[in-house]
């Protein structure tokens, strides 16, 4: 009835509108119908665009937090070294990555979801093995991942020791620890990286390398793989007997006997804490 009013008004006046009192032959009035349906076309299609565009974003929040240029822009290529015959050296250290400050955003459940408290550490843990000329580093974080300009970062600061190439650090898909990754914000509006954390995160890594570097010293070196239970450990949801059981262990010792450093690996998924967790180091305990 709007636009019947502002066609009225062009006319003179002449004619008044209104639900009772309109004198609006039926073309007329048709006409005035039409325009109005056109107009709520029109701004349906707007509403459209907008949520369509909405959606277009928020399915982009990663490249918006991350340029191109920061992300991983090659495929991985396998390095191979060797080493010539010598004594084989080992090193490790552990150096703390919680954040004790202020609340933090945390990496997992939902988002905008900041720790209420500490319960337990996080830490970075390294490493090193060197045999003659050629070193190689393994830092495993209690983080749910890391971003490849970050790593390339890592290894940055630890080129005067050691080439960026022989650097591997690793994490272990942690959802009771800060978002190191930026995707429990309010994405893509907001960011959920703390600059301070992150920046301790980094150095934290570097320093456990470095210490671990500092420490090589003559090993012997034992390996071992066996099955873990089926029930128990790890199931998958989605196809209950697909499970990789594998446990793979790699032990650093020194000569008289005792332990430098193990390594394990085991393919899980690791929640054990559930979504009413703090801050606490579940994949470590578990």
């Amino acid at each position: 009835f709007g636009i019947l009013r502002s066609a009225d008004s062009q006319a003179g006046g002449q004619r008044r509108s209104g639900c009772g009192s309109c004198r609006l032959g039926p073309e007329r009035l048709d006409r005035g119908l039409d325009e109005t349906q056109r107009t709520r076309s029109a701004h349906n299609d707007e509403v459209k665009s907008l949520l369509v565009c909405a959606c277009l974003l928020a399915l982009s929040g990663c490249a918006a937090f991350f340029p191109p240029s920061e992300r991983h822009s090659r495929t991985p290529r396998r390095i191979e070294r060797s080493a010539p015959a010598g004594p084989l050296l080992a090193g490790a250290a552990e150096v703390d990555l919680t954040p004790r400050g202020e609340p933090v955003y945390m990496a997992g459940y939902k988002i905008l979801k900041q720790n209420e408290s500490v319960d337990g550490s996080i830490t970075a843990r390294a490493i090193a093995v060197a045999r003659g000329e050629l070193r190689a580093v393994v830092v495993g974080c209690d983080l749910i991942g890391l971003h490849h300009y970050q790593v390339e970062e890592v290894r940055r600061r630890l080129s005067p020791l050691i080439s960026p190439n022989q650097v591997l650090v690793a994490c272990t898909h942690n959802h009771a620890g800060p978002d190191t990754l930026g995707m429990w914000g309010l994405p893509p509006l907001m960011s959920g990286l703390d600059e301070e954390v992150t920046e301790q995160v980094l150095s934290g890594i570097v320093r456990a390398a470095e210490l671990a570097i500092s420490r090589l010293e003559p090993a012997r070196l034992r390996w071992g793989e066996v099955e873990a239970p089926l029930l128990g450990v790890s199931k998958n949801r989605r196809e209950p007997t697909l499970i990789d059981r594998r446990v793979t262990s790699v032990a650093f010792d020194r000569e008289d006997g005792s332990p430098i450093a193990t390594l394990v690996h085991f393919a899980c998924h690791p929640e054990t804490i559930g979504s009413s967790n703090t801050l606490a180091d579940h994949s470590r305990a578990s």
